[in-house]
């Protein structure tokens, strides 16, 4: 490679003794007659108070990393990264920077300061080989001593972090987060740097990549946020643009609610310090339309893009009104007009959902009881129709009012109950909520656009390996009994199941097993994969969607042909309808493992997987990893 001359750009040892905006000015001026170069240039933190309130967040968590060899990927022009490095005072630091047209001004001090741990290496960190190099070839020797994961249980690997800015364009062109999706499939895999143990990372990622990661909403669960889910004992939001809010309006008054409140308690429990100035945005509200209204009770609730323009023409026609002949031009009073019975109609709805939605929790009650007294012994044939006539009254009195509703009314209810039911764990049928991002252990700290330089909005986010996932249990497992082969190809099936949470995402979930497991009966295969059941809807559930009278339930033929009062056993039993009304996307990752261990010892299975579920994983399959 010809050696190039580096922009002059003065920058001290100590890239903490440049103000934020002195260092986003070296970092522009080192941008200014950059030379073409194949590599994307990324967004950089500027700001030292917010490296040092990350730190802080993160606080004890950190001192298991104290000593530890840093794979530093993309670390630019490296504020956070010598923060960190004075921090954890690592053994070795390794500046994975291919772009030295830009940085190398930047990376210099630090690589040639007295006793220095840095070594920078201008090598390619989307070249997937690069990270077997990094051991192959000496660079961290101690690491290399380690017994390689294949010999021995998935274990976290602490003397090891990685530090990755993936702020740039990815050249995985169909995936976003790219590259920290393939370090989050190597964990699964056992490549990469996690071929010594799993390791932590923390990236700085585009807030729309991030909220991939973490989706706020049930809508956005798709592969990556899966992945995320399956490998991952923590997947947080340390420090994020907290003014991005336009979810909340979709995740639900009521669910938002309930997952703040959590998360104070989270916070609280864990003496979580929010440092001045990094508050959660303040959340704005639906605008009370008052004497607009009708009389109607307004109805609290968050505000969604499209009230901002109403709230803009109403500030110029209340000003306006001042004027002697002031008002709204005739164009704008009618689009103020259309917005403001858009509210009405909104705050209606939110009214009807509020009502409804405590109905259907009833519902889901008499539905558990009913199932609870027809499995208990002994139980009284009375008192079974009477638990099912009481879940029948109950859906039939709801119908009645749903139906009442619009039609994009019911769509929207149906999906705010989704929500809901994917939070309090009725639909996902997990203890926790389904999301990660509802699982937070605090809200993000507020990171500004300005503090990173080209300005825009950024997150850093932690990812810690779950090293009791049922993925490394199944590995220590196969591992014993000298079977990797095995879980390898248990892997390449998983990626391609959690791959439907994306292409088949509102895909009703009966049609996937009955691809994967043709000729299978639902009943066969609960018996089989029991992390299922809860998902299934025995025959009495369904008879009760029925107008037919409860008492059909508790005749069955007697021995002389006569139909004689008795409950009848089979109605707990689950028939091929059982799984009506699941979405792919309300499935947990564990449960989708699960599956995924049956088809791997089903005899019937498909030769080709990927041509019977139409497709299921996206990004880059095929980037083989040493």
């Amino acid at each position: 490679m010809p050696k190039i001359r580096p922009p002059k750009v003065r920058v001290s040892r100590q890239q903490g003794a440049l103000p934020s905006n002195a260092l986003s000015s070296a970092i522009s001026a080192a941008m200014v007659k950059r030379p073409q170069s194949a590599h994307q240039k990324g967004t950089h933190i500027t700001s030292r108070t917010l490296c040092d309130d990350i730190i802080q967040r993160m606080g004890t968590s950190l001192n298991k990393h104290s000593g530890c060899d840093i794979i530093d990927i993309l670390p630019g022009a490296g504020l956070f990264s010598s923060k960190l490095h004075d921090h954890l005072k690592p053994r070795r630091h390794i500046l994975i920077e291919p772009n030295i047209h830009y940085y190398d001004a930047f990376l210099k001090p630090l690589v040639e300061g007295p006793q220095s741990r840095y070594k920078h290496l201008a090598w390619d960190p989307y070249d997937l080989t690069m990270y077997s190099e990094l051991f192959d070839q000496g660079h961290l020797p101690e690491q290399s001593k380690r017994p390689l994961l294949s010999q021995g249980a998935s274990t976290l690997n602490d003397s090891l972090l990685v530090l990755a800015n993936l702020t740039s364009p990815s050249p995985f062109k169909k995936q976003k987060a790219g590259l920290l999706v393939r370090y989050m499939e190597a964990c699964l895999e056992q490549t990469m740097f996690h071929r010594y143990g799993l390791v932590r990372v923390l990236a700085l990622l585009p807030s729309e990549d991030s909220e991939i990661l973490l989706p706020r909403l049930i809508m956005h669960r798709k592969r990556t946020a899966a992945l995320a889910e399956a490998v991952s004992a923590e997947m947080t939001e340390i420090a994020g643009d907290t003014k991005r809010s336009d979810w909340i309006p979709s995740k639900g008054w009521t669910t938002f609610n309930m997952s703040i409140e959590q998360v104070h308690q989270r916070s609280e429990s864990s003496n979580i310090k929010i440092p001045a100035g990094r508050e959660t945005a303040p959340l704005q509200l639906a605008p009370d339309l008052g004497v607009y209204n009708r009389g109607v009770k307004h109805i609290p609730r968050a505000r969604s893009d499209w009230q901002e323009e109403f709230i803009e023409l109403l500030e110029r026609k209340e000003r306006n009104k001042k004027v002697p002949g002031g008002g709204l031009s005739d164009i704008d009073f009618t689009r103020f007009s259309y917005l403001r019975k858009r509210i009405m109609n909104e705050n209606r709805e939110e009214m009807a959902f509020r009502k409804l939605a405590p109905e259907l929790d009833q519902i889901r009650k008499r539905e558990a009881d009913l199932l609870s007294v027809l499995k208990t012994p002994g139980s009284s044939v009375n008192k079974v129709v009477r638990h099912a006539e009481a879940a029948q009254e109950a859906k039939q009195l709801f119908d009645q009012q749903f139906e009442d509703l619009g039609r994009q009314t019911r769509a929207k209810f149906d999906y705010l109950m989704e929500e809901k039911g994917c939070f309090d764990g009725t639909i996902s049928r997990t203890e926790e909520p389904l999301l990660q991002w509802d699982r937070r252990p605090y809200d993000p700290l507020h990171l500004d656009p300005e503090e990173v330089w080209p300005n825009r909005p950024c997150a850093v986010v932690d990812f810690q390996p779950n090293p009791e996932s049922p993925m490394m249990q199944s590995q220590k497992k196969l591992a014993q009994n000298k079977s990797e082969g095995v879980y390898h190809q248990m892997i390449r099936t998983y990626l391609h199941v959690i791959g439907l949470v994306t292409t088949h995402n509102v895909k009703p979930f009966a049609e996937i097993l009955r691809l994967m497991f043709p000729g299978r009966s639902m009943a066969n295969l609960i018996r089989s994969v029991p992390s299922l059941a809860p998902f299934a809807s025995p025959k009495v559930i369904q008879m009760t969607n029925s107008k037919e009278p409860m008492n059909i339930l508790v005749f069955a033929p007697g021995p002389d042909g006569k139909r004689i009062k008795n409950v009848i056993p089979e109605l707990a039993e689950y028939d091929d309808n059982c799984f009506t009304g699941v979405k792919v996307r309300n499935v947990p990752s564990s449960v989708l493992w699960d599956i995924v261990v049956e088809y791997e010892s089903s005899p019937g299975r498909s030769g080709d997987l990927s041509l019977a579920l139409g497709g299921g994983k996206l990004g880059p399959d095929d980037f083989k990893t040493n």
